[in-house]
């Protein structure tokens, strides 16, 4: 499919979805008490798990240029990491609501186009 250029650009709507129990990074059962807190230190530093969210961002933007929809199945920490790597490069976060919005199977939703 030919690229869409920026005159038309097609407005996608990206859906960041948590998956099961096993990513629940506070339940202590999957991670160490260490590797928690570093997995949280990263959300705003030069960290492996930034540099990996940026490499899904670029990826998804890819996606976004000929796709309308996109869905991407997350472990919850890296959502929250890949969300905030988005929203840095100019996209719109639908703020999640209530205290549902980190449940297993949640989602969050974001937009190119304000």
């Amino acid at each position: 499919m030919p690229a869409i250029s920026d005159s038309r650009r097609l407005t996608a709507r990206l859906l960041l979805v948590r998956h099961g129990p096993s990513s629940h990074i506070y339940d202590g059962r999957w991670m160490r008490h260490h590797a928690v807190h570093e997995f949280e230190d990263a959300f705003d530093a030069d960290h492996e798990y930034v540099r990996r969210a940026d490499a899904a961002a670029d990826w998804l933007e890819r996606e976004a240029r000929t796709s309308a929809m996109i869905v991407a199945v997350t472990h919850g920490g890296f959502r929250r990491i890949l969300a905030a790597r988005l929203v840095a490069r100019g996209w719109h976060a639908q703020a999640p609501q209530g205290p549902q919005r980190h449940a297993n199977w949640s989602y969050w939703e974001l937009s190119n186009h304000g």
